[in-house]
């Protein structure tokens, strides 16, 4: 295994001087695949042809790579280019190319980010993990809806499934709040009922564990109805509902909606201030970073590949083993 790696190690250094140190040129290829069969063909543990594989399977791609920077020259790994798609047109019903973002000319911009900002790639990570268990729970929730709660709050597209309609849920949560009351909003309540701006400002004086700056004031001071409304409902929902009751769990479900939103916001705002970055970086890319990048994008998975045969061939020599021991024990 020691011997393998030792090996393995040499044939990835080698690599690296003939694609990226050294002149390359149109025998670079075939240069490779003989080096490597020369290399590799007295590995007991490794057949050379596999090896052959796991580096043609990436050479597309290195090839690829090479020949345009033989044409357009090495600071193209430095340069970002539209990103263009196929995408069907929803009138034509005919395939259009479309430009969806940016991308970098060589070096991927999710390489960047794995390779430069990986604490922010850990936070996305987490934000979709946490948006992923929000969508369990609300289809939790939602299956434990009643039939004819869920009829009545499905979208009316005619399929058996009785699919959620956000905006339904959205509704219904307003019906069910406008009918209830509470100590802490009782008092907003009353104050909707007064006209003169004096008594609302008399008010607002006499109340301040009302959370009068929650809200943005009028000119006078005072506060509009409609923002009022909008508070007065705010402060409901974010009670806690017995979810053991058919009002309850709809109104959780439209909590989990609601934080589920917000997580999407924050996803689709890291994302974005994400793709700056790698861009930002891309373009500021030292020639030492270049390289390195080139490393990881041509070299490091046929390593991968390689390590990867290794592997499945020393867990086929303990298995082996195992038996032995097993029928001789």
């Amino acid at each position: 295994m020691t011997e393998v790696g030792g090996i393995t190690n040499a044939f990835r250094e080698y690599l690296i001087n003939s694609l990226i140190r050294d002149t390359v040129d149109a025998k670079v290829h075939d240069k490779i695949t003989g080096r490597l069969f020369q290399i590799y063909k007295d590995v007991k543990l490794l057949d050379s042809y596999s090896v052959f594989q796991a580096f043609s399977d990436e050479w597309d791609i290195v090839e690829n790579d090479l020949v345009r920077i033989h044409n357009e020259g090495k600071q193209i790994c430095r340069e970002i280019e539209p990103n263009l798609v196929l995408q069907k047109d929803k009138k034509s019903k005919k395939y259009e190319e479309v430009q969806k973002g940016v991308k970098g000319k060589i070096i991927p911009i999710p390489m960047i980010q794995q390779q430069y900002f990986q604490d922010e790639l850990n936070r996305l990570e987490r934000l979709n993990t946490q948006c992923a268990s929000l969508e369990s729970e609300i289809e939790e929730r939602w299956d434990g809806l009643e039939d004819d709660t869920k009829s009545s709050l499905a979208k009316d597209d005619g399929s058996e499934n009785c699919k959620m309609d956000i905006r339904k849920i959205s509704a219904g949560v307003g019906v069910i709040l406008s009918g209830l009351s509470f100590p802490e909003t009782e008092p907003l309540e009353e104050y909707l009922k007064l006209r003169g701006r004096q008594e609302k400002q008399d008010f607002i004086g006499e109340h301040p564990e009302i959370g009068w700056g929650d809200m943005k004031p009028n000119k006078d001071k005072t506060y509009g109805a409609a923002q009022i409304k909008v508070y007065i409902e705010l402060r409901k929902f974010n009670r806690e509902f017995d979810t053991d009751t058919e009002e309850g769990r709809i109104i959780t479900i439209q909590k989990k909606i609601t934080q589920k939103s917000m997580v999407g916001k924050e996803i689709k705002k890291l994302s974005k201030e994400m793709e700056e970055k790698a861009i930002e970086k891309i373009l500021s890319l030292t020639d030492g970073e270049v390289d390195d990048m080139l490393v990881k994008k041509w070299i490091d998975p046929v390593i991968g590949h390689i390590d990867e045969d290794v592997k499945q061939v020393m867990m086929k020599l303990v298995k082996g083993l195992e038996r032995l021991k097993e029928k001789y024990a």
